[in-house]
Order: structure tokens, then sequence, then C-alpha cells
């Protein structure tokens, strides 16, 4: 499990050699709140609800979610959800 707080915990998913691989680019990208936001987002929360489980404020995480989007080159909340969803599969 990959806690993100102490409310929310994500599943990960089957670890293939692949799913490593892209999990770990994406990690080697990001810095270590960047990528707590994007499992978050991609695991569909919001970006309220993001900003309040991780204590920061909602401008901060646009502004996180922004810079996500930058360095994995991809445009809205889709392409972060695309890419996330074959990394983790279930919020418990």
């Amino acid at each position: 499990m990959v806690c993100i707080s102490d409310e929310v915990e994500l599943l990960p998913s089957p670890a293939t050699p692949e799913i490593l691989d892209l999990r770990g680019e994406v990690q080697q990208q990001l810095t270590p709140m960047q990528f707590r936001i994007f499992q978050m987002l991609g695991a569909g929360f919001s970006v309220p609800e993001t900003a309040r489980i991780l204590n920061r404020s909602v401008k901060t995480v646009e502004n996180h979610a922004a810079e996500v989007r930058v360095r994995l080159g991809v445009t809205g909340a889709a392409g972060v959800a695309r890419i996330a969803g074959r990394l983790f599969y279930a919020v418990p």
C-alpha cells in the first residue's frame, strides 16, 4: 500500500515490470508532494479534498497539479487519471 496521509492509502496495481518502470519514471519526475497530489487526483479526489487531506491550501494543490501536468506532458485531469490509473487501482 502507498500511504498518502493518515486518511488515505492506495493499493498498488499488480507489479509487472512495465508498471514498476512507469512508477519509477513518474516518481523521478515529480517532487514527493507532487507525487502525493498526483496519486490523489488520479484516484479521483478533487482538488479541495486533496488540499484538506494534505493540509494544504487549494491554491497550493492547484499549483502542484499544474506542474504535475507539465512534467508528465499531459493536459487536464484526464491525462493525470490515465497515467495514475496504470499505477494505482483502488482507494480503500
